[in-house]
């Protein structure tokens, strides 16, 4: 997944935060290798959208046109007048 999501940083992702929710597009801005452990890529994915309307702490329904559909848990970390920026940390098995 760290790999699929460093070929597509700066294209956008559709986030609904529940079932029949209203889509906001986010930018994914940058990817962050963390430390590897015990059999687990461990890494920061960080988007960028409008500053309104925050979307909430919590896990979203993503779509994206390559990576097709999955479920992030994002925080939001920034904002001003202009940006909201989310922050997703993910540790997950890898593949053998």
């Amino acid at each position: 997944m760290l790999r699929g999501l460093r070929d597509v940083v700066g294209s956008a992702f559709d986030f609904t935060a529940r079932e029949g929710g209203a889509v906001q597009v986010l930018t994914l801005v940058a990817v962050e290798a963390r430390p590897a452990t015990l059999g687990h890529e461990q890494f920061a994915a960080y988007f960028e959208g409008p500053a309104t309307p925050l979307l909430a702490q919590g896990t979203h329904a993503v779509r994206h046109a390559v990576l097709g559909t999955f479920a992030l848990f994002i925080v939001p970390i920034a904002r001003d007048a202009r940006y909201a920026r989310y922050e997703a940390c993910v540790s997950r098995k890898m593949e053998a």
